[in-house]
């Protein structure tokens, strides 16, 4: 039996923040889109200040998608968009729970719909 595909039926853009106050303050924000596409694929075209926590933030889509069931069937262009980024607070940790977040935001915006 074929699993069924989703993908999004127009472009979505979508902004998370993660912020964690505890012993070490955790910051992260982005910006993400996902566009239609036959394939699931990443690019981020996202300026880094200092150190590049693109891979984070990908794996933290995936686990955003996975958690809702919709891992290796959602067929989307999503591109890593914008970083906004505190020099002494941005963690990986948190660029990678702002992107499962997102994920969650595009699933939630009504745009998700079966692949035909």
């Amino acid at each position: 039996m074929n699993a069924q595909h989703f993908t999004v039926n127009a472009p979505v853009t979508v902004e998370s923040d993660y912020r964690e106050r505890s012993c070490k303050r955790s910051w992260g924000h982005v910006t993400i889109s996902a566009s239609p596409s036959p394939t699931f694929s990443f690019t981020s075209v996202a300026f880094w200040p200092a150190a590049n926590y693109s891979s984070a933030v990908e794996r933290g889509l995936i686990e955003g998608l996975k958690d809702a069931g919709y891992e290796s069937i959602f067929n989307a262009a999503v591109v890593l968009e914008n970083v906004e980024w505190d020099d002494l607070d941005s963690t990986e940790h948190a660029f990678f729970v702002a992107a499962r977040q997102a994920a969650e935001k595009i699933l939630a915006s009504g745009q998700v719909v079966t692949c035909e």
